[in-house]
């Protein structure tokens, strides 16, 4: 559907051959994999910004994806020790938080020297092969930096530099992974004191249909 709105225009001469080529307002387009979520299966979407995860072990770059009816995922390549993965996730809203996970539970993500074994007690038909059964917490409370910017192509200054100039949001997250690594969930907790709940699936860049670029 996007790619149809630049049908009209000389085609770009930029090649990308990896998810780390994209730029804002080239266009994505996965396969029909059943390993995929199921509103992603078949799905293109137009990129619309490039952000990044300043992480003690070095920069993750998000991508915001957009679809047709405006509805918003994120993409990560991660080079994964020399292994190559995409991160493909999604923020949960508080209604769906409390459908899916038990809310004493789900608290003990927060609670010192506790690391809970989160069990999915319902699967919302909107969140279809976005969840496992459950969930183990590996990290807790754990710095990171947010950069609203491509931190592969403008990285930040270092982890522990207080430079007013940079423009970094601190935020703290707890990370749970599935028993088959495949799957993942991660509360991240701002300096404001909201809190964004994210699930999310590991695959290979196999799971590309297509990559087009922006015509300039």
């Amino acid at each position: 559907m996007f790619k149809g709105l630049f049908g009209s225009k000389e085609p770009s001469t930029r090649e990308i051959k990896t998810a780390n080529d994209l730029l804002p307002g080239d266009i994505v387009s996965f396969k029909e994999r059943l390993s995929l979520p199921k509103d992603i299966q078949g799905q293109q979407f137009e990129l619309t910004e490039i952000a990044g995860y300043y992480y003690s072990d070095g920069i993750v770059p998000e991508l915001t994806l957009r679809n047709a009816d405006n509805q918003t995922y994120f993409l990560s390549p991660d080079d994964n020790d020399g292994d190559p993965e995409l991160l493909l996730s999604r923020k949960l809203s508080r209604e769906q938080v409390a459908q899916i996970f038990d809310e004493d539970e789900f608290a003990k993500l927060f609670e010192d020297g506790v690391f809970p074994n989160l069990k999915v007690k319902t699967v919302p038909p909107e969140l279809e092969g976005w969840l496992n059964d459950n969930y183990q917490q590996e990290e807790k409370s754990i710095e990171a930096y947010y950069y609203e910017r491509n931190c592969i192509a403008n990285p930040p200054s270092d982890f522990d530099d207080d430079d007013d100039d940079d423009d970094g949001e601190e935020l703290r997250y707890h990370e749970c992974e599935a028993a088959d690594d495949n799957y993942f969930l991660t509360v991240e907790i701002w300096d404001d004191g909201s809190t964004d709940v994210i699930v999310g699936i590991c695959c290979t860049e196999e799971v590309i249909e297509h990559y087009w670029p922006k015509n300039d």
